[in-house]
Formats: structure tokens, sequence, C-alpha cells
């Protein structure tokens, strides 16, 4: 595991406690993530019981949302897939995405309108899941050693184009 270079002995026997714990829930998809459990125990300050609680409300989401069979069962209606603004520009200096959205020169609120809820939620999991997938790839062929490889993606940039909406800004960066 990557993460392990800045964690403290104490850090790592309680991952590893973590992982023990968890491991026979995972699915094979979740496995292919190092991080993960490293994430689940430092977003609760290493607090096992608290990581416990947080990892089983993700394995709900997960089976509720199919997360794991999302890109290959799921198929969007035609509007999302026609009318999506979300493009993937590269990757910035530390190989994180770089994503752009032009949501200034699409009907926003009729892209919002013609779906039901379930639909835009699993469209941002299926974006999500396809960035993932995507910086693995790229992990496993990169071999640049200014770059990790096995890095996990800890940040997406977002530039959204407000471009032609009306009053303020013309782009946000998130």
């Amino acid at each position: 595991m990557h993460c392990s270079d800045s964690m403290t002995e104490e850090e790592t026997l309680a991952v590893e406690e973590f992982r023990k714990l968890t491991i026979k829930d995972c699915t094979p998809m979740m496995l292919e993530d190092d991080s993960l459990f490293y994430r689940f125990m430092k977003a609760r300050d290493f607090n096992l019981k608290n990581a416990l609680e947080m990892f089983q409300n993700h394995l709900m989401y997960r089976k509720e949302y199919q997360i794991d069979t999302i890109l290959t069962d799921y198929k969007l209606p035609e509007v999302m897939e026609k009318y999506g603004t979300v493009t993937l520009l590269g990757y910035d200096k530390v190989d994180d995405s770089v994503k752009y959205l032009d949501i200034g020169r699409c009907d926003a609120r009729g892209f919002i309108h013609s779906a039901k809820k379930i639909d835009l939620i699993k469209y941002n999991f299926q974006l999500h899941e396809r960035d993932i997938i995507a910086h693995r790839e790229r992990s496993k062929k990169v071999r640049d050693y200014e770059i990790r490889v096995n890095h996990e993606i800890h940040t997406i940039l977002s530039i959204i184009s407000l471009n032609d909406i009306g009053d303020g800004e013309d782009y946000i960066y998130c």
C-alpha cells in the first residue's frame, strides 16, 4: 500500500486490523483500490468503530446503486448520453484528472428536468467510476518517476464554464 510511507506504526496496525475485519465484505472491484482500507481509517481519525460504521454505510450505498456494475449493466437515458457536458481534458502535474463542464452552453435546466432523479444520480456515479477506472489504467501504463505508479485519485479538478449564463464569473474552479 503506497499510503504506508506516511503512517505511524500504530496507524499501520489499525489499518491492518480494519482490513482483516472488512475484507470479506469487499467486492473484487473495491479490492482493486490499494488505498481503500487506509482511506476509511484516515477519514475517521483511525477510530476503528467509526471506520467500520462508515464502511458499512458505504457498502449499503454501493449495493443500492449497483456501483460495481453501473458501467456495464446500466444504460443512461439518451438525453444524458447526447447532451452530457463533461469532458476529460487530461491530467495535472500530480496526475489527477482535469475535467471541463460546459454548463453555460447547454440547457442545464432542460437536462435536469428530462430525466428521473435516479438517472441523474447514476449519471454522476458513472462519471466517477469512469474516472477511477481510467486513472487505474493510466497508472498501470505510466512509468515516469515523477508520477507515482499506483497513485490513487485524490482530487478531480473541474473547470466549469458558465459562459453565456449571464451575470457573474465565466469560470469556476472546483
